[in-house]
C-alpha cells in the first residue's frame, strides 16, 4: 500500500468512510499523525453544533421524547462529525452492550445510554463496564431494577458473563446465580413526573439548564445480598463493584473483548499470535481500549492484503460513508438557526433527511438504537441477505434520484472542473470511482462507462437540473457490484 492507500484504509475501518477532503488533509500530515488524530477521542467536536434536545422539541411547543428522534440526531452527527472514529467505536459498544428502545421506550434514557457509551468508549473497559451496569436504559432493558436480595433477577448477570465479559462456555449456571446476587440492590430513581405538556417542558428545561438527570440509578443497601458468593471458583462477599473488577480483570475477558475489536476493525478469526498480542496489551494496560486500538494499528496484519477490503460494509458504513463522501454537511444544516439553543426545535426538513437515512439503514437491516436483541446485530454475511442486498442497491435510487439539490451531480461536477480539461465519459467514471472510494477492474469500468453514456454521458452530468438523472445508471451499477460492499 502507498501512504495514501493506508490513510484511506484507516478511514474506512476506523472512521465513517474516506471523504476526499479527509484523505487530502491526512495525507498532508502523514500516516503517523493521522493515526494519532484518529485515536484522539478527547478532542472537542467542532463541526456539529446541534444538541440532541433540538430533535425532541417541536415547533408547537410540545416535547416529543421518542427514541426515533434521538436516532435521527445521531445520524446527523455521523454525517457531520470531525470525530468519526469516536462514533465508529461507540457503534461497536452499542452492539456489544446492546440496548433497544423497543423495550426501553424513552428517548431520554436512550440519550443517557448513548452518552455513557460515548464518554467511556476509548477509556478503561472497567470504567465502561461499571457505567453501563448502572445505566438506567440498561437496567430497564435487562430488568436490573427488579434484582433484589432474596428474589434475584438473573437477566443482567447472565448477559454480563455471556456477552459482556468472559464469553459463553466460560461459566456455569451457578456462576450466573451468584453473579446476580452480587448485583442486587440497584433500582431506578425518577425525578420526572408525568403531567401536561407545559409541566413536561418545564421539567426538561430544568434538567437541561441545571443538570439533574430525569432518571438515575440508586443503590439500596437493604436490598443488596451481602452474604458470601462463589463466582468462577472464587469465594468472596462480592458486591457490584467487586464482581465488575473481578470480571473485567479475567484473562477470558481480555481475549474475548480484544478478539471482538480485531474482528470489528480488521478481519474475522484472527491468528493466535494476534489474539495473544492483543490480550497482553489489554491485560498490561488494565483494559485500556485506546491501547488495544493502537496495537491493532501497529500490527502488520492490519495493513496486509488480507485485511484490505475484507469486511462487508454495515448499513452505517454503506449509507453514512456515501453521504459523507458527498461533502454536503454544511448544506444539510442550512435551515437551522445559527443562534439555536438546546430548546430550539430543529427544522422539519432536517428531521426528514435524517428519517430518510434511518429508513434506508433500517431497510438494510440496521436501525440505530434498535438492535434486534441483547446479542446485537449479526455482522458480516448477515448484512447481505437477499432482501438486504436489494435494499442496499435501492439506496442508489435515493442518492442518485432527481432531488432538487442535485447533491451527487454537484459533487461530481466539482471534481470534473478541477481536472481543467475536456473530459471523456471514461474520465468522468474515474472521477466518480475516486470520490466514492470504488475499486473496480477494467472490465467493470467499461460497464460503468456504458451506464454513464446511457444516462446522458458528460453532457448529461453537466446539466445543472438533471445531472443526478444522468449519473443514476452509473451509480446503480456501482451499488450492484459485489466489491463495492466491502470495506
Amino acid at each position: 500500500m502507498t501512504e495514501r492507500d493506508k490513510i484511506v484504509h484507516l478511514l474506512r475501518r476506523f472512521g465513517l468512510g474516506a471523504a476526499p477532503s479527509e484523505v487530502d488533509a491526512y495525507e498532508k500530515i502523514g500516516l503517523n499523525r493521522a493515526i494519532d488524530d484518529v485515536l484522539d477521542f478527547e478532542k472537542p467536536e467542532s463541526r456539529f453544533p446541534v444538541s440532541p434536545w433540538e430533535f425532541f422539541f417541536q415547533e408547537d411547543g410540545q416535547v416529543q421524547l421518542n427514541a426515533n428522534r434521538l436516532a435521527g440526531w445521531w445520524v446527523m452527527r455521523l454525517i457531520h462529525t470531525d470525530r468519526p472514529s469516536l462514533d465508529k467505536l461507540t457503534i461497536f459498544w452499542h452492539d456489544h452492550f446492546a440496548v433497544s428502545a423497543q423495550k426501553v421506550e424513552s428517548g431520554v434514557l436512550m440519550l443517557y445510554y448513548l452518552e455513557t457509551l460515548t464518554k467511556h468508549a476509548g477509556g478503561a473497559f472497567r470504567d465502561l463496564l461499571g457505567a453501563i451496569t448502572k445505566d438506567p436504559a440498561m437496567m430497564r432493558w435487562l430488568d436490573s431494577e427488579t434484582n433484589i436480595k432474596g428474589n434475584p433477577n438473573e437477566n443482567y448477570g447472565r448477559e454480563l458473563l455471556e456477552l459482556f465479559t468472559i464469553g459463553i462456555g466460560n461459566y456455569t449456571e451457578k456462576d450466573v446465580q451468584e453473579t446476580a446476587r452480587a448485583l442486587t440492590g440497584w433500582s431506578l430513581r425518577t425525578v420526572f413526573r408525568q403531567g401536561d405538556a407545559e409541566s413536561t417542558r418545564r421539567q426538561i428545561v430544568n434538567s437541561i439548564t441545571n443538570g439533574p438527570r430525569l432518571i438515575t440509578a440508586a443503590f439500596s443497601r437493604g436490598l443488596h445480598d451481602e452474604t458470601q458468593k462463589t463466582i468462577l471458583g472464587k469465594a468472596d462477599t462480592f458486591d457490584t463493584e467487586g464482581v465488575l473488577y473481578f470480571l473485567a480483570g479475567r484473562p477470558e475477558t481480555a481475549r474475548y473483548i480484544t478478539t471482538k475489536l480485531w474482528e470489528y476493525y480488521a478481519y474475522p478469526n484472527p491468528e493466535r499470535v494476534i489474539s495473544d498480542r492483543l490480550t497482553r496489551v489489554f491485560t498490561d494496560s488494565k483494559g485500556d481500549i485506546k491501547s488495544v486500538l493502537l496495537s491493532i494499528l501497529n500490527s502488520d496484519e492490519f495493513w496486509s492484503d488480507r485485511c484490505a477490503r475484507a469486511l462487508i460494509k454495515s448499513p452505517v458504513d454503506l449509507t453514512i460513508a456515501f453521504i459523507r463522501q458527498l461533502e454536503i454537511s454544511e448544506q444539510l444544516l442550512e435551515e437551522r438557526d445559527t443562534n439555536a439553543t438546546e430548546t430550539t426545535p430543529i427544522p422539519q426538513s432536517i428531521i426528514g433527511i435524517a428519517g430518510a437515512l434511518l429508513n434506508a439503514m433500517n431497510n438494510q437491516g440496521m436501525l440505530l438504537l434498535y438492535p434486534p436483541d441483547v446479542a446485537g446485530w449479526t455482522w458480516g454475511q448477515g448484512w447481505i441477505s437477499t432482501n438486504n442486498m436489494l435494499e442496499r442497491i435501492r439506496f442508489a435510487d435515493l442518492v442518485a434520484g432527481p432531488s432538487p439539490g442535485q447533491s451527487l451531480a454537484n459533487a461530481v461536477r466539482s471534481d470534473m472542473l478541477k481536472q481543467g480539461k475536456r473530459l471523456t465519459s471514461r474520465d468522468v467514471v474515474d472521477v466518480v470511482l475516486e470520490r466514492f472510494d470504488v475499486d473496480a477492474a477494467d472490465g467493470q469500468v467499461e460497464t460503468f462507462v456504458r451506464g454513464l453514456v446511457s444516462g446522458g454521458g458528460v453532457a448529461g452530468v453537466m446539466d445543472q437540473e438533471n445531472g443526478n438523472t444522468a449519473l443514476h445508471p452509473l451509480i446503480k451499477l456501482i451499488f450492484a457490484m459485489p466489491e463495492f460492499h466491502l470495506v
